[in-house]
């Protein structure tokens, strides 16, 4: 292969690998911590849905009021634990935007 050739396909595969995963659609929460969400507050379906709920704008790094205080309260990233989770959505109750 021709130096050129090796040269434009390691460049198209590195924009690929850079470019789609920027462009995947906007993530949910957790499905666990939604689950127990659900579970906590079984009647509160409401505009706040799905990432809005802990999150404000387009950005996943974008935490409410509520978020930070969930994401204090696990202490660690990436909780399994149904019972810490639970734990952490209660402890932050005081956050928790108003229902629509």
């Amino acid at each position: 292969m021709m130096p050129t050739v090796r040269a434009w396909i390691c460049c198209g595969l590195a924009f690929v690998a850079v470019v789609l995963p920027r462009e995947s659609p906007q993530a949910e929460a957790r499905p666990l911590h939604q689950k127990v969400w659900y579970d906590v507050y079984p009647g509160r379906r409401t505009t706040l849905e799905k990432c809005a709920i802990c999150h404000f704008g387009e950005r996943k790094s974008a935490w409410n009021d509520y978020g930070k205080a969930i994401k204090a309260a696990l202490v660690v990233q990436k909780v399994t634990d149904e019972d810490a989770i639970r734990a952490a959505l209660i402890q932050a109750e005081d956050k928790l935007p108003p229902s629509n």
